[in-house]
């Protein structure tokens, strides 16, 4: 789920500095404390300066803990700033687009193609 999705299933959502408050779901607030953000890769973040748990807000959300991820398999370390990749999946030539490297040089390290779990990206 991305950060917009996830925002939909609150209530009076107001944008601020770093990302967005709303009233807390988990508990009966009477202003927003519930402050909502993303991390790296597009994880969504979650801090209620009440004090609910994460696990109590999603839950209250009628979601799962899963859901504050994206769905990707190619991930880079350390993640690059702005750059979100969604789909399953990831070719060499993928990566080397994103880390700004040529194909051509990363092969001759011996970096190769693998499948996880049967699955790469179809051209």
């Amino acid at each position: 789920m991305n950060i917009r999705e996830f925002l939909n299933h609150l209530q009076n959502v107001k944008e601020v500095t770093g990302g967005c408050i709303s009233k807390c779901p988990a508990h009966d607030d009477q202003k927003a404390s519930l402050f909502i953000s993303t991390g790296n890769n597009g994880r969504i973040l979650l801090k209620c300066f009440a004090g609910c748990a994460v696990e109590s807000i999603v839950k209250s959300l009628h979601l799962a803990m899963s859901d504050l991820f994206q769905k990707s398999v190619c991930l880079s370390y350390p993640p690059i700033q702005g750059v979100q990749v969604t789909k399953l999946g990831c070719t060499l030539k993928d990566y080397a687009t994103v880390k700004k490297l040529n194909e051509t040089f990363l092969k001759s390290l011996a970096i190769i193609e693998r499948t996880y779990r049967g699955q790469t990206k179809e051209e």
